[in-house]
């Protein structure tokens, strides 16, 4: 399969406001991969634009394959713009966290200790995906209730508007876990 040619063809559906369906086959999934975990080697700067095609790819993928955890988790561990991480916790929600949860599996806990990790971020929107994310693991959100109960947001985090919806995800996570 020829990545580019894929990643372009979502880039177009994107334009014209149609939802990319992508459905990749094992082989497929098996390849990009491999790219992805190549790319991972060695990383620098310059190899951004292109991981950032291999998570467009991931992102819209009918296909859901734990498959992608490994490469996911690498990725999450870099020093990336907010852009990219964001990007890479969306495929993470999508290959990790529901593909978890329809086989009935408990998430990695190398996942569990990055998302922890990625709880401290600087910036407000990474925070609240990540918030996000841990809302939307069910019971498994226990694992983060110790570190999202530290977390106290400044007052003039309401001014931020990552920052409100992050406050109010973690108020609701406060009620779940009564």
């Amino acid at each position: 399969m020829d990545f580019q040619e894929l990643y372009q063809n979502i880039l177009k559906d994107l334009e014209q406001d149609i939802r990319p369906q992508v459905k990749l086959l094992k082989n497929d999934i098996s390849e990009l991969v491999v790219i992805w975990e190549a790319l991972l080697l060695n990383w620098s700067k310059e190899k951004e634009p292109e991981l950032k095609k291999i998570l467009c790819i991931a992102d819209h993928s009918q296909t859901l394959s734990r498959d992608f955890t490994g490469p996911i988790i690498q990725t999450l561990n870099l020093s990336l713009p907010s852009e990219l991480t964001i990007y890479t916790l969306a495929s993470a929600q999508k290959h990790i966290i529901t593909k978890c949860a329809l086989d009935g599996v408990p998430l990695p806990s190398d996942f569990v200790e990055v998302l922890k990790k990625l709880l401290d971020s600087k910036d407000p929107e990474i925070f609240e995906w990540v918030l996000r994310l841990i809302e939307s693991m069910g019971n498994q959100s226990l694992k983060f209730k110790d570190a999202v109960l530290k977390k106290k947001p400044s007052f003039f985090s309401i001014f931020n508007a990552h920052m409100r919806a992050a406050i109010e995800i973690m108020e609701m996570l406060k009620r779940r876990w009564g």
